[in-house]
């Protein structure tokens, strides 16, 4: 009569059990009984290692590895257990998100009856801490370290946070693979070796068990150590610029944190100029059209660096969440000015009105804001609040000696070219031919 035997968790088994269960596997040959064994690999020790591969080599022996759960699996999973759900795919998409494919997380929250993303389920909370409670004292150091830098993290960014030698690090980070704590990412751009973790709650549960002093310290650490790469660590000097922010400002160092703050607006002002560089002006062969032509190399090239674009807007609007006042108005300015204005004027119309009713606000910043304030104004053929906003970016520029007042008539010249004025070409704003020209640094009227 065929038959049956199934033990599950064997990675839990004494060195004699584990015998006892190789021993019966050996001599299975020719009777009808299934021998079904199930254990987790980074839980087992070096012994039980010997025993599961010398099982995986008998002749009728046939391994099954569980991996992640797909989306579809997932659906299976909300269809078997809420039936109410079985066409909801926005459920099925938040379970998939929450648990990301992890199959006992799947199966505690749909137990549990609560909505996806409303808490950990208990039992998955409880693993992930008894994995991370399982490593050594170095290890846990580490990855410490990697949870205050992120999801991800780079082996050269973890080494300098953590303190550790190299040697120790990559020692702990190999412990930490085996654990199925985290992974190595292959292919990742970049000098460095890059890990992830294997779930987002595992580095949650990691950030928290990290007392707050610890943690102030490995953010100072981990903006040290991202401030020297100095471009060497395959980031763009945007990206670098909004880390080095966010980490300075958990530090509890808010003017190091403005000064980054403004470094990455900085940079993400001269990502919109490429932009602005290759794109055709309203004129169609006003200034800045003609003083690109003949040269398709440089085209490419500023259309080459525009693969930061979508990146400037992401950090920078992190930039601005977690901006402390002194440096939020650059950020603002940086967010409406071009091209994004092109395409959101009216996001664009709020950043920039948000940056001028900034109270004490620099004049060149202001001036800098009233630039772009008429480019948005123009381009949403709102012309007479673009004549007044460059007016009046003319008037402060030339207080102040703003080399902004230069681009601020290009961008006047192209606006009275597009609506057809000669004399406005030449001229300027209305305001500027009642005045008079002005030139940077003189006294206005």
């Amino acid at each position: 009569m065929p038959g049956l035997v199934s033990i599950d968790d064997l990675h839990l088994a004494d060195e004699a059990t584990r015998e006892a269960v190789a021993y019966l596997a050996r001599r299975l040959g020719g009777r009808s009984l299934l021998l079904v064994l199930t254990w987790r690999r980074e839980d087992l020790d070096a012994g039980g290692e010997a025993t599961a591969d010398d099982l995986a080599r008998l002749p009728a022996a046939t391994t099954v590895v569980l991996g992640r759960l797909s989306r579809d699996a997932v659906a299976e999973l909300v269809r078997a257990v809420r039936p109410a759900d079985a066409d909801n795919t926005a459920v099925i998409d938040a379970f998939a998100a929450d648990s990301e494919g992890l199959p006992l997380h799947v199966v505690e929250a749909l137990a549990s009856g609560e909505p996806p993303g409303s808490s950990m389920p208990r039992s998955v909370l409880a693993l992930l801490r008894e994995r991370l409670g399982s490593v050594g004292e170095t290890a846990t150091q580490v990855l410490s370290a990697a949870a205050v830098i992120g999801r991800s993290f780079d082996l050269a960014t973890v080494r300098a946070a953590s303190g550790r030698s190299e040697e120790e690090t990559v020692d702990a980070l190999e412990e930490s693979m085996r654990r199925g704590l985290v992974r190595e990412v292959p292919g990742a751009a970049g000098p460095s070796v890059t890990y992830d973790f294997v779930h987002g709650r595992m580095r949650d549960i990691a950030y928290e068990a990290t007392s707050l002093a610890g943690v102030g310290l490995l953010h100072r650490r981990a903006a040290d150590a991202i401030r020297a790469e100095s471009g060497a660590g395959g980031r763009d000097d945007l990206t670098r610029f909004a880390l080095i922010a966010g980490h300075e400002r958990e530090a509890g160092r808010p003017a190091e944190a403005a000064a980054a703050f403004i470094e990455a607006a900085d940079r993400a002002e001269t990502v919109y100029a490429n932009r602005e560089a290759v794109e055709p002006s309203r004129g169609g062969d006003g200034a800045r059209g003609r003083s690109r032509r003949g040269h398709p190399r440089a085209d490419r090239e500023l259309r080459a660096r525009l693969g930061e674009y979508p990146a400037a807007i992401a950090a920078l609007e992190t930039a601005a969440a977690r901006a402390e006042p002194v440096a939020l108005p650059g950020i603002e300015i940086a967010l409406g000015a071009r091209p994004p204005a092109a395409r959101r004027p009216r996001a664009a119309t709020s950043h920039l009105e948000s940056a001028l009713a900034t109270p004490g606000l620099s004049g060149p910043l202001r001036a800098r804001a009233l630039v772009e304030r008429s480019v948005v104004a123009l381009r949403a053929d709102d012309l007479d609040t673009a004549d007044s906003a460059a007016s009046e970016a003319g008037v402060l520029a030339g207080r102040i000696g703003d080399p902004h007042l230069a681009e601020s008539r290009t961008d006047r010249r192209a606006r009275a070219q597009s609506r057809g004025d000669p004399a406005g070409v030449q001229g300027g704003t209305r305001a500027e031919r009642r005045h008079g020209s002005r030139r940077p640094g003189s006294d206005p009227p």
